[in-house]
């Protein structure tokens, strides 16, 4: 019983010796090969990059985190990369990429940085970076310090930001990023301090939660409109250098009270109405000038052919006496009408005085 008790005993501590081996790990050859990619591309790409990276000790073929022997932070690819130490779950991986002031002048590429799963700081501050920030960064699960500033650095910020749910620092200040803030990044749980200072954003502020931040700075930007509602230990100056119209106390004037959901569908509907009425007052009065000015028309056509029927009318003349008249007489009755003891008649050219019927 006691020797089964002890090779049970044995087998445990080679699996638990196993299993913490595994734990350990290393980053695999995909992995390795992103990550020379993702600095091969921030130093510009091409033979320029893969200078750099080579200059830098960044290698494929070679392990960064050795760490089953010695200090587990110790890196073979330089001091800009730190591995978890021994013990640590994650160990034999990379924790920090930490390369600030490189002179990189090449662009992001997220997909091949967060190729790494346990990276927990990535500082890229005062180079000049150029392009976005791709909406991939929120691959990068588990990152929780994110350092961007003084870059050249363009476009807006992605939403999938607020897919980080473990951030807790994000410094994108001194770029020339632009757009409207997105409002996911006030959803972030854990964020703490952000610096989106000496951009080009602009729009309004989503209410973050600013009591559980210990920093907080959008100064000089075209930012506008209300600040959020709770500031806890922010001041004045992570607002300053806006566009006009920043409001809310106690920094700022109040901002006016925006009309309620109610009122406002109410006061739409009046100005339907209103619209409709006049519309309607238009075409009634559309119609009563054009029947107007129909009848005026139709009577001044009907004088000019009253007076041109006139001016070929004529009365004749006859004798009282001669076959000629009795001739022409009973033509005339037949053709001409009787009028106030006159013939009528259309008007033959010889004829052209008039004379009461006899």
């Amino acid at each position: 019983m006691g020797r089964t008790l002890a090779a049970a005993a044995a087998v445990i501590v080679v699996l638990l010796v196993c299993c913490s081996y595994e734990v350990r790990g290393e980053e695999s050859d995909d992995v390795k090969e992103s990550l020379v990619k993702f600095l091969v591309t921030l130093a510009g790409g091409g033979g320029v990059g893969e200078a750099r990276a080579e200059a830098l000790g960044w290698n494929n073929s070679t392990d960064p985190c050795p760490g089953a022997t010695g200090n587990g932070s110790v890196s073979k690819w330089g001091e800009q990369v730190v591995c978890f130490n021994n013990g640590d779950p994650n160990a034999g991986k990379i924790k920090y990429i930490d390369l600030q002031s490189q002179n990189l002048n090449g662009t992001i590429d997220a997909s091949l940085l967060c190729a790494a799963r346990a990276l927990r700081r990535v500082n890229l501050q005062n180079n000049s970076l150029t392009g976005g920030l791709p909406a991939g960064i929120s691959a990068c699960s588990g990152l929780p310090y994110l350092f961007l500033d003084r870059n050249r650095l363009t476009g807006s910020l992605p939403s999938s930001l607020g897919q980080l749910r473990r951030l807790r620092v994000l410094d994108v200040s001194r770029n020339d990023f632009s757009g409207e803030l997105p409002d996911s990044l006030r959803q972030l749980p854990n964020l703490v301090r952000f610096a989106a200072n000496n951009n080009h954003f602009d729009g309004t502020i989503p209410d973050f939660n600013l009591p559980n931040y210990l920093s907080f700075n959008v100064s000089s930007n075209n930012l506008t409109g209300p600040i959020p509602k709770k500031l806890g230990i922010i001041d004045m100056s992570s607002f300053a250098d806006n566009a006009a119209g920043m409001c809310g106390k106690p920094l700022f004037p109040e901002c006016p009270a925006s009309p309620s959901p109610g009122k406002d569908g109410e006061s739409k509907s009046k100005k339907t109405r209103k619209i409709l009425m006049y519309l309607g007052y238009i075409l009634l009065g559309s119609v009563i000038v054009g029947f107007v000015v129909y009848k005026l028309c139709s009577r001044k056509r009907k004088n000019r052919l009253g007076k041109k029927a006139q001016e070929k009318l004529v009365v004749y003349e006859f004798q009282s006496s001669g076959s000629l008249h009795r001739q022409l007489h009973g033509m005339l009755l037949l053709l001409c009408t009787s009028r106030y003891n006159k013939i009528i008649c259309f008007k033959p050219h010889r004829f052209k005085k008039q004379v009461p019927l006899l």
